[in-house]
């Protein structure tokens, strides 16, 4: 019963915590960041390393847009890129869909398959390259 009691309070203290932060609870990973620092990664190498979409965010375009990292990343010239980020964050959300979505096995044989030249890969998949990540994207 003192068990359940101390749940509840660390449940109340949790939720009353969230709600006072805008109700947006932090999450340990961010998608973004993620594949930024392991740009070779897709949706199955971080499922693989324990990464999950319960411990991992992904925010809006326009969230992003307003970090200082992702407006440092894709500014060349002094000016940002919108083309550049808009393809990008395409793509991303692609692998992100994916990522939730699809279970490992799926993911990694798009991933796997792709990467190493493999004779047998799916033809209705190509590798993209964009600010130096690699994305998987499904041909329809």
């Amino acid at each position: 019963m003192k068990k359940k009691i101390m749940f509840l309070i660390l449940c109340l203290f949790i939720g009353i915590h969230a709600y006072s932060q805008g109700g947006n609870i932090s999450k340990q990973y961010d998608y973004l960041v993620l594949k930024i620092k392991q740009p070779t990664y897709g949706a199955a190498m971080f499922k693989y390393n324990e990464i999950t979409p319960q411990n991992t965010q992904f925010l809006s375009k326009s969230e992003y847009r307003s970090k200082p990292f992702v407006v440092k990343r894709f500014t060349v010239n002094g000016s940002f890129d919108e083309a550049e980020w808009n393809r990008f964050y395409d793509l991303l959300s692609e692998e992100w869909y994916r990522f939730c979505y699809w279970d490992y096995q799926s993911c990694a044989n798009i991933e796997v398959h792709n990467s190493n030249g493999d004779r047998f890969k799916p033809t209705n998949v190509k590798i993209v390259y964009c600010k130096g990540c690699t994305f998987w994207k499904i041909i329809k």
